[in-house]
């Protein structure tokens, strides 16, 4: 969690329910979403409204090994995916 200012207003990220999930392998977005916002009200309750809210995938390569190394596509580009969201 950190507290960054946006057009002259305080903002409040705050990331990371509880448990992970495989993709498509649960349909309670909406209850997590619900459960971090109790959470971050109960703690910054000060917060008058949410502004957005996004989940996002943690890739877990097969081999367990991360690419780290230049886009396929435009070698001026490096990228990192499958660090298990660490990286």
């Amino acid at each position: 969690m950190r507290l960054q200012n946006a057009d002259g207003h305080a903002v409040v990220i705050v990331g990371g329910e509880e448990e992970d999930h495989k993709t498509g392998l649960a349909d309670d977005g909406n209850e997590r979403f619900e459960h971090l916002e109790i959470r971050t009200r109960q703690r910054f309750p000060m917060v008058e409204k949410i502004e957005v809210a996004w989940s996002g995938e943690i890739v877990e390569p097969v081999d367990g090994l991360a690419f780290i190394g230049p886009n396929p596509v435009d070698n001026d580009i490096y990228v990192v995916t499958g660090d298990s969201g660490n990286g």
